[in-house]
């Protein structure tokens, strides 16, 4: 240094001075700004997006969320009441307190019988139920409320109108509340198929009388309630004479009419709570609960009776018989396959005494 100034060795002597100092300016200021992990921490430009959180792609997946809208829309300020929530239920909710008084119903339970919901809070709910469903859905409501019962069960209500409506329940008894709650399920169409379907199974689709295999569960309750009570029941066996030449003359159109009609004329010669079932081609049995053998005879009299007014093919008069057998339990037989055996050899016992005739009766004995 001469006269108080510096002066460089050399020329290059600048270059690296400045270098120098570069270099500690810049190993300086990256500590000011180092995070925790060691890696500089960089403000985003101004106007740039804020770094988006690595949660946010699932969130907005979960969400459905489009990617122009902000996750915050989808968190509205207010979400809906829960009655509010259950009034858009297709199925009704109810709650009733232990003696069946109504305290909350839901939308739907008044869109299903009809009554606006006002004028049902505070009455009993077995105001509504069908009569001949009243005492087992006060048993069910009983057996939930002592922890039994089932939790799915069926009963039928009256709307407004004065219809049927059927429901499917889902109920469970809180006794911390001292509330049962339920769920209805309108199900009217589905019972209409199931009994349409049930009809179909159980009844002859020509003649719409009961098959076979209704004819002996009817039978086998029928022995059933005989047997408790000790009264008789009789078991009429009938075949129609002469159908098959009317078959034969006329073809199987006209055959079907004139067994159609058969079946409702002998229908006629029964007594209130007797039963008819056509058991195949042109074979009847008749079912006569709390009858004796005198009685059997006199309704296959009827019967017969019914029977002897000329059937009409296309205006054509044709004359159709019967031959009878009867048989009674318990003085014939005491179970239905032995019964029903009596009655048939009962019935051509007849054929052959009377063949083609009308049905002179001959009992099992």
């Amino acid at each position: 240094m001469i006269g108080g100034h510096r002066h460089p060795a050399h020329a290059g002597d600048v270059d690296v001075d400045q270098s120098w100092r570069r270099r500690a300016a810049a190993a300086e200021a990256p500590r000011s700004g180092r995070a925790g992990c060691g890696r500089p921490r960089f403000a985003p430009a101004p106007g740039a997006p804020a770094a988006r959180d690595r949660r946010e792609p699932r969130e907005r997946a979960r969400l459905h969320l489009p990617p122009h809208l902000p996750i915050s829309s989808c968190m509205p300020a207010e979400l809906p009441s829960p009655a509010e929530l259950l009034d858009l239920m297709p199925d009704a909710v109810c709650v009733v307190d232990a003696n069946a008084v109504l305290l909350y119903a839901s939308a739907a339970f008044e869109r299903m019988l009809g009554h606006p919901r006002g004028a049902l809070l505070g009455r009993p709910m077995f105001e509504l139920v069908h009569p001949d469903d009243i005492e087992a859905t006060r048993e069910q409501a009983v057996r939930l409320m002592e922890g039994g019962g089932e939790r799915h069960f069926r009963n039928r209500y009256r709307h407004r109108d004065g219809s049927t409506v059927d429901l499917l329940w889902s109920a469970q008894w809180l006794p911390r509340y001292g509330v049962r709650v339920g769920v209805a399920r309108d199900i009217s169409k589905l019972r209409r198929v199931e009994r349409e379907l049930e009809h179909r199974a159980n009844h002859d689709a020509l003649t719409a009388l009961p098959n076979r295999r209704r004819f002996g569960e009817l039978l086998g309750a029928a022995l059933a309630e005989g047997e408790r009570a000790e009264v008789p029941l009789a078991v009429l066996y009938i075949d129609l004479n002469g159908f098959k030449a009317i078959n034969d003359a006329f073809g199987h159109p006209a055959g079907d009419r004139v067994l159609a009609e058969a079946a409702r004329r002998l229908s006629a010669g029964l007594r209130e709570g007797d039963s008819v079932s056509r058991i195949g081609g042109d074979e009847f049995i008749a079912l006569l609960p709390a009858c004796d053998a005198v009685g059997g005879r006199a309704v296959a009299d009827a019967m017969c009776m019914q029977l002897q007014r000329p059937f009409l093919i296309d205006g054509c008069p044709v004359e159709l018989h019967a031959s009878i057998g009867v048989a009674t339990y318990p003085a014939d037989a005491s179970d239905a396959d032995a019964l029903v055996a009596c009655a048939d050899a009962a019935m051509y016992a007849m054929k052959r005494r009377r063949a083609g005739s009308a049905g002179v009766l001959v009992d099992a004995t």
